[in-house]
């Protein structure tokens, strides 16, 4: 059986372009580094934008476990792809997205496809190797996706998961993918 900890990136900067941590972000990602200091994890993904790349730095360096950016872990839709766009605008265009799965938007990927590139990573790496623990460093809304494509059943269709930052999903995958537990904070 394999396991995946689906990290959400710390609490980010509040600006457009590509935002890094804010310093609770930083002690968001430092915490959740220290919950995976005795486990034995392969290796660490993560998405190619700055805050998650900086939470999955944090962890790799407590933890000594390479890192790895996987572009199948980006968001489907970053507000730094719509310069148009003010933030209650992109809000708009997100909760469409999330209402309706299947919409494709300019930019950005369906909620549907976004949960599908996250499956096919975490069957990937089930394949190649059995048994392993990975950490997979993203954001809310593919997690969310990931969960509605995989767990139809279990919430409402545009159901929105709170999934909080510096937080942990953890998926175990044998056969079929489980969910043990959603968006927890670790307490160290």
């Amino acid at each position: 059986m394999n396991i995946f900890y689906i990290v959400r990136h710390g609490d980010k900067q509040k600006i457009q372009n590509n935002p890094g941590l804010t310093d609770l972000g930083v002690k968001q990602a430092q915490s959740t580094a220290n919950y995976f200091l005795n486990k034995n994890i392969q290796q660490i993904l993560t998405s190619p934008l700055k805050r998650t790349v900086q939470t999955a730095e944090i962890i790799s360096q407590t933890i000594k476990v390479q890192l790895k950016i996987d572009k199948r872990l980006t968001e489907r839709l970053d507000w730094g792809s719509y310069p148009d766009l003010n933030f209650e605008q992109f809000l708009d265009l997100w909760h469409q997205s999330t209402k309706e799965r299947d919409f494709q938007p300019n930019n950005g990927n369906s909620s549907i496809e976004t949960g599908k590139r996250l499956e096919s990573l975490i069957n990937e790496l089930s394949q190649k190797y059995p048994g392993k623990q990975f950490i997979l460093v993203c954001h809310a809304g593919i997690i969310n996706d990931f969960i509605h494509n995989v767990f139809p059943s279990r919430f409402k269709p545009n159901e929105e998961i709170h999934i909080p930052t510096g937080s942990i999903t953890i998926i175990k995958k044998s056969q079929t993918c489980q969910i043990e537990k959603i968006g927890f904070i670790p307490n160290n």
